[in-house]
């Protein structure tokens, strides 16, 4: 009994006990693991990523090609399966001439088939969508 006494008194002395944490020690940890840690992708970035591939570049050309203020240039979004487009109607009103950029690359002529220039809206058929069409979840799902 003597003898693990002082087993117990010699491991205490010869390995003692690490002095506790201060609190600006902890402070310090912690900043540390906060500072390295990567944060999640923005929500914008996501919802951008999730809606890519419905995008498209829209190019309207009014009915004189060398007026400046003839020329618009805005986005849509592919919203059937049909790739048709919703637009703002700004961006096309008066056009002679629509070009669509789609987000795989694929350029075409598109047609305005409907519009509302009271609420800004307009919607675009292209004379040739792109092989792959992700329409739009427009709403929730």
């Amino acid at each position: 009994m003597v003898a693990a006494l002082i087993g117990v008194l010699l491991y205490s002395f010869l390995f003692p006990a690490p002095p506790p944490l201060t609190q600006d020690e902890i402070d310090e940890s912690v900043g540390q693991a906060m500072a390295s840690a990567t944060p999640p992708p923005a929500y914008s970035a996501q919802v951008y990523q999730a809606i890519f591939p419905s995008l498209v570049i829209i190019r309207s050309q009014g009915q004189n090609p060398e007026e400046e203020e003839g020329v618009g240039v805005g986005s849509g979004v592919v919203v059937n399966d049909n790739g048709d487009i919703l637009t703002a109607f700004h961006v096309v009103a008066d056009a002679a001439e629509i070009d669509i950029v789609f987000s795989d690359g694929t350029e075409a002529k598109a047609e305005i088939i409907a519009a509302e220039a009271e609420n800004d809206i307009a919607v675009l058929h292209p004379s040739r969508p792109p092989e792959l069409i992700v329409p739009a979840i427009l709403g929730n799902p």
